[in-house]
């Protein structure tokens, strides 16, 4: 909702949004799952993807509603899947691609717990 409104006020689409995105999830992911393993990295990465698309989606939604004199909640009660889809390919373009790459990385990276004291390192031989 964040990414929506600062889009919709500056009219402008920050692509750094999605890296706090990413890095917001991780966080997020890292505090409430308090995981170390590779699930919640992966839980991290993937839902951090999911939170671009949410944003990037509801930001034209909210251009939408702006252009048509409706409210939000208008435009999203009649968004089916189908009708998402192509809104968020008709406004895709390959700069997206960069900033969902490194926001599912941020949201992988910072999702688990670094290991605590006394935890047991690899050898390497």
């Amino acid at each position: 909702m964040l990414w929506a409104a600062v889009t919709s006020v500056t009219h402008l689409q920050i692509g750094w949004m999605a890296v706090g995105i990413g890095a917001l999830v991780g966080l997020s992911v890292r505090k409430l799952g308090r995981g170390r393993g590779p699930a919640f990295a992966v839980a991290g990465a993937v839902l951090s993807l999911l939170g671009c698309l949410a944003g990037n989606l509801l930001t034209v939604c909210v251009l939408v509603a702006h252009e048509r004199k409706v409210g939000v909640l208008d435009v999203l009660s009649r968004l089916d899947p189908a009708a998402a889809a192509r809104l968020l390919i008709a406004t895709f373009s390959a700069m997206d691609l960069v900033f969902y790459a490194l926001a599912v990385y941020e949201g992988y990276k910072l999702s688990t717990a670094p290991p605590g004291p006394g935890a047991a390192t690899p050898v390497s031989g």
